[in-house]
């Protein structure tokens, strides 16, 4: 996962959204409808901010925690919380559940590790998206999982439709998407949150003249700059405009043909440029199939 980034809020509101995830994710036996609930320790002077609650009283409380980050003292606090929680409630069953970001930062506190249940996000994840390729929680992680940015930026509006269009309640999806959102700011820091909205929702502006359409264009031509190092700088600069260009197309109009994809990267620097303030104005594919057309009888 992207480091860097702030998650621990973020994290808790997605599950806040719909604790059974947590038990799907990990496999653990469900306790049925439940509430994520940041629960005051007096005992401990401070809160717990993961406690799963069942509406039935005899399934077992879950306390869990998201780590994303190396913290040695995890496995005793969520041990302490632990017991603090059965003796105010009964001395009912509950379990600790560390979802750790993934195991570079799993302290392996021995002997609390062996009472609570320890599972590595990343790997979760992973294994729900071969299951379910669209699941919401595969989707609202995209922003901390995809290193390339343009990759990121092209398929954004795919990921939000799945949290958009998933089964979820509305408050639940409305949290989610917001989530997203927030991570996609942290990823694109020159982009404001409208932008971003329109990024998302398939309603790009004009690349040339908007902050959205700038930063496209600069990660494109990053990845370009990479991509065309040996063969010099103006390269890597066409490499980029077309990078910005596929981006665009892709968030307003779907995936792709490959033909259409190979027929702009064959696009020389010029051309590229003079193609850039046009797609903007097209609804459709067909106006571009007509521009790379003429472009293609012109070189002939």
């Amino acid at each position: 996962m992207i480091k860097g980034l702030k998650t621990d809020k973020q994290t808790f509101r997605i599950f806040q959204a719909h604790p059974p995830w947590v038990f799907e994710l990990t496999d653990l036996p469900s306790p049925g409808k439940s509430t994520l609930q940041s629960i005051a320790l007096k005992a401990l002077e401070r809160r717990a901010d993961g406690v799963i609650m069942p509406d039935d009283p005899t399934q077992p409380i879950t306390v869990v925690e998201f780590q994303f980050q190396m913290d040695t003292g995890v496995y005793t606090r969520i041990a302490a919380e632990m017991a603090i929680l059965q003796e105010a409630n009964d001395w009912r069953d509950i379990q600790g559940v560390i979802l750790f970001q993934d195991s570079s930062v799993d302290p392996k506190t021995s002997p609390w590790n062996k009472i609570v249940h320890a599972f590595y996000l990343n790997d979760l994840l992973a294994k729900l998206e071969l299951r379910n390729p669209h699941h919401p929680l595969v989707a609202v992680f995209k922003p901390l999982i995809v290193e390339d940015e343009v990759a990121l930026a092209e398929m954004a509006h795919e990921y939000y439709r799945d949290i958009s269009t998933s089964s979820l309640d509305e408050t639940s999806r409305a949290a989610l998407a917001d989530v997203f959102v927030n991570w996609l700011l942290q990823r694109f820091k020159h982009m404001t949150r409208k932008e971003i909205e329109m990024l998302i929702i398939s309603e790009l502006p004009d690349l040339e003249d908007t902050t959205a359409g700038k930063e496209l264009i600069r990660i494109g031509e990053k990845r370009g700059e990479k991509r065309g190092k040996k063969e010099g700088k103006q390269m890597g600069k066409k490499e980029g405009v077309v990078e910005a260009i596929l981006v665009f197309l892709q968030a307003k109009h779907g995936r792709l043909r490959a033909e259409v994809r190979e027929r702009v990267q064959a696009l020389d620097l010029a051309a590229a440029k003079q193609l850039v303030p046009l797609i903007a104005k097209w609804e459709t594919l067909e106006p571009l199939q007509q521009w790379l057309d003429q472009s293609s009888g012109k070189k002939a």
